[in-house]
């Protein structure tokens, strides 16, 4: 695989870093490069360059390993980067994933890269309840100048696919009035990544934390930025982002902070349900709809009914705006099961649950799918720590 032909280009409003990628493996793309792009605003075309090779070396790196091709980029890494990239990144993956093999990382290696200019501090920002969460935690805590997080880096392409970015637009605007509420900015990037590696690698899975890093690995502006960790300590196992794995995405310039595994979904809601912090409840978006739909959330979606029963348990269902204030029991009872991913969600759901009408047939549903959760576990032999 080789990347080529990297160059930066104005456009309105935006500055747009551009690559083209070859690959050895005919099916992914075919005879032409694939057209790489990151689009970024205007402000911070003194700091996208195209002698930045970083981007690249997070986009593409478990694309290539997955695909065994050596990953070349004409143009400079940072050593840091470089050395992860090369070492542990690969020896993390390898033992991760059984059909990822070592590849050369051919690229030159630059000098290493200092900031030099006033601290930023990012967070990933999706509006979500593990991004929410950091920002609540963040402003709650009082951080000194150095820990405040400046701005939330949404991204079109990723969690909202290019194809329906008529999701985009209500995005942003709820997260402008959170950041003028929290004191924050919003940046928003846009990229088409995902075209490509989702032919690959499996997002969730194995790449989403790597997607995420090479978005602000080139846009050189941040001393550090914040990627809102989805499980916690005792709860951790491999997928696309890690506290093991996230750190190594950064250089010598910009850190990359795994942020929140020390809090669980409900410890998470319960500080989204302070009064303090109701801007971002008002502005919740959790939904994971397939649909190709202007809907900010479905409401009808396994995230979305999940995460207004962990409301209802913290008596905040109705002050969240952006959610129904209505649960259908029978609906969630249907919804398909990943018990990689819902055994520990529906514990502590089951945990958190009072004893009225409607919590008892709740809570029914829940034993009935965690005893199907525990029995796929065992089948699959997932380790999950005991209630």
């Amino acid at each position: 695989m080789r990347v080529d032909r990297i160059r930066t280009e104005s456009a309105e409003r935006s500055v747009i870093l551009r690559a083209d990628v070859h690959f050895d493996t005919h099916w992914v793309w075919g005879d032409e490069p694939f057209r790489l792009w990151y689009r970024y605003p205007a402000e911070f075309a003194p700091r996208v360059s195209a002698a930045n090779g970083d981007p690249f070396v997070a986009a593409l790196l478990g694309v290539a390993m997955r695909l065994g091709e050596d990953l070349h980029i004409d143009a400079e890494v940072s050593p840091r980067l470089h050395r992860h990239a090369a070492g542990t990144i690969q020896d993390i993956w390898t033992r991760w994933h059984a059909d990822f093999r070592r590849v050369r990382l051919d690229c030159g290696v630059g000098e290493p890269r200092r900031p030099g200019r006033e601290p930023r501090r990012g967070l990933f920002f999706s509006l979500g309840v593990d991004s929410a969460y950091c920002l609540a935690k963040n402003r709650r805590g009082g951080p000194g100048a150095e820990d405040r997080i400046d701005d939330l880096v949404m991204i079109e392409g990723f969690d909202v696919y290019l194809w329906e970015s008529e999701r985009f637009p209500p995005m942003v605007a709820a997260a402008e009035r959170v950041a003028a509420a929290m004191g924050a900015r919003i940046v928003p990037v846009t990229t088409n990544l995902r075209e490509v590696t989702d032919r690959v690698v499996d997002w969730v899975t194995m790449h989403f934390a790597a997607g995420l890093a090479s978005t602000v690995l080139g846009l050189g502006a941040y001393d550090a930025v914040h990627l809102a960790a989805s499980f916690t300590y005792d709860h951790l196992f491999p997928g696309g982002s890690h506290p093991l794995l996230d750190p190594l995405w950064g250089t010598e310039a910009l850190t990359i902070v795994h942020d929140g595994c020390e809090a669980d979904r409900m410890d998470k809601i319960r500080l989204l349900a302070d009064p303090a912090h109701q801007v971002l409840l008002d502005h919740l978006r959790v939904c994971n709809t397939g649909e190709l739909t202007d809907a900010y959330n479905c409401g009808r979606c396994e995230k979305c009914v999940r995460t207004m029963i962990a409301l209802r348990a913290v008596r905040a269902l109705d002050r969240c705006a952006s959610l129904p204030s209505t649960i259908d029991v029978e609906r969630f009872a249907g919804f398909p099961l990943r018990p990689e991913y819902h055994l520990i969600a529906y514990r502590e759901l089951l945990g958190a649950l009072g004893d009225d009408e409607l919590d008892r047939r709740l809570r029914g549903v829940l034993e009935d799918k965690l005893r199907v959760c525990a029995e796929a576990g065992t089948a699959i032999g997932l380790q999950v720590a005991g209630p």
